[in-house]
């Protein structure tokens, strides 16, 4: 009996991990190629590749050196990207299978149900940027962590320092998982005669290996001081949209339904509070609940609440600008299998509940590619227009969104400008290599005839078409549309 149960679990997991594959590579190159991507192509190709990691990203460096060799492979560098990217997400895929069946054995179809169809997740795996491998590197540095709780094996923490560092070489939000783990950590040998020599030692030496990067952190920092359209504060509305976009990313979609995506959330949340609740009464006493600290359902929720407590403590010495969802992806993993945990059961709302998310999970993935299909500029066919339309003139470009794909991927041959509208533009364009890439309002007129690209339509009916810089002036001076930084 239970070798028949356990074919079967292997074959859900199995078909599970086919389908969950099949999703993330789906039109995996329908989606044209967008300004962040194109900014790891010119930085990961660039001869002055430090220097630009320091002045154009905002991110540690490990995945654009992967990027440097990868690139080379492919003749298409969005199709190197995004199969990088597609690879991260099946090999997550496969470790959350594993971390899951040691983490809660009886949860674990249903968390590989959550994780395989999650649109969030599926997003990362089809995105030319670091999400996919900092996904991965975050159930790697989690799944060595999970067995760390039973003994201090050298070997084990060597491969928690190494993963840890290249996490923290990847996203910086990776520090909130370490963070987090080191609470566990503390956590754990209160009242146990286990020596924490080792722990202190292991985070030591992460912060040791990650130390010769924080110059480059700080001069990051400061270049882009001032620099943010939007500035995200870390907050319950925020953390509703993280929370519902793990179970929902709807792209360009969600930025319209953001109420409905942070509705979405607060449920999640407040699932997740009730389920804390319940092991606290379950428990009884600190003491009880200590004592079950390393039980699977424990660790998730533990590190839920010792990575967001974290969070705010950081903000007292760091200020984060920048909040976005994809950052905390580390934490999806927990959320993910505490949820299936909960929902584990014979009861009618467990079964409902399960359902739900199942329902909710499908919806998501549908929106998801629903958006992607919508809100696709093809950049592809326009720049085939521009070529047809004019093959010489230089380009000039509305919005700053579209201009990096351009000038890099879509028309690299052509003299590309932007009208900034933002001192973000002016400073993101002044610190790319080669030409001057800014064109002011004012300047205009002196840049003669022209190709106009506005993909939004924001001046004409039309996404493309030939002009001057003095009646392009003229028309931005009448309708307003351009500030002038």
């Amino acid at each position: 009996m239970k070798s028949w149960l356990a074919r079967k679990e292997n074959l859900l997991a199995l078909l599970l991990l086919l389908f969950g594959a099949a999703v993330r590579a789906a039109w995996l190159l329908r989606q044209s190629l967008w300004s962040d991507e194109a900014l790891t192509l010119l930085v990961s190709r660039s001869d002055s590749f430090w220097t630009l990691m320091r002045s154009l990203e905002s991110a540690p460096p490990l995945h654009f050196i992967i990027m440097r060799w990868w690139l080379a492979i492919f003749p298409d560098p969005l199709a190197a990207m995004r199969v990088f990217s597609l690879l991260c997400g099946i090999a997550s895929l496969w470790v959350f299978h594993r971390l899951a069946r040691r983490v809660a054995p009886q949860a674990s179809a249903s968390a590989l149900f959550i994780a395989a169809f999650s649109s969030y997740w599926v997003h990362s795996a089809q995105d030319g940027r670091f999400y996919g491998l900092y996904l991965l590197l975050a159930l790697a540095q989690t799944s060595v962590f999970w067995e760390l709780r039973e003994a201090d094996r050298p070997r084990l923490w060597l491969a928690y320092i190494v993963v840890s560092a290249l996490g923290l070489y990847t996203h910086y939000f990776m520090l909130f998982l370490v963070l987090a783990q080191a609470g566990y950590v503390a956590v754990a040998r209160i009242g146990s005669r286990r020596p924490i020599l080792p722990a202190l030692l292991a985070f030591g030496l992460i912060a040791a290996l990650f130390a010769p990067w924080l110059p480059s952190l700080a001069a990051q920092a400061r270049q882009r001081a001032g620099a943010t359209l939007v500035v995200e504060r870390f907050g319950l509305p925020q953390l509703g949209f993280i929370t519902g976009t793990m179970f929902a990313d709807l792209s360009y979609l969600g930025l319209v339904l953001i109420p409905w995506i942070k509705a979405l959330g607060f449920l999640i949340l407040a699932a997740l509070a009730a389920g804390a609740v319940q092991v606290t009464r379950q428990a009884g006493s600190l003491r009880a609940l200590l004592a079950r600290w390393g039980d699977g359902h424990v660790f998730c929720l533990a590190h839920i609440a010792l990575a967001l407590a974290a969070f705010p403590l950081v903000e007292l010495f760091v200020k984060v600008p920048l909040i976005q969802p994809r950052y905390f992806a580390f934490l999806s993993p927990f959320i993910f299998i505490f949820l299936a945990h909960l929902t584990m059961g014979r009861a009618v709302w467990r079964s409902a509940a399960r359902i739900g998310i199942e329902i909710v999970l499908l919806a998501g993935l549908a929106g998801y590619y629903a958006s992607n299909k919508v809100f696709n500029p093809r950049l592809d066919l326009l720049a085939a227009e521009a070529r047809l339309l004019d093959p010489r003139s230089p380009i000039v470009h509305i919005h700053p969104y579209y201009y990096l794909p351009f000038r890099y991927y879509y028309m690299p041959e052509r003299i590309h400008w932007l009208v900034p509208g933002h001192i973000k533009d002016v400073l993101d364009v002044l610190n790319l290599p080669g030409y001057p890439g800014i064109k002011r309002v004012k300047d205009l007129p002196e840049a003669g005839r022209c190709l106009v690209i506005d993909p939004g339509r924001r001046l004409r009916p039309t996404r493309v078409w030939p002009s001057t810089g003095a009646e392009l002036s003229d028309l931005l001076a009448r309708t307003g549309r351009i500030t002038r930084p």
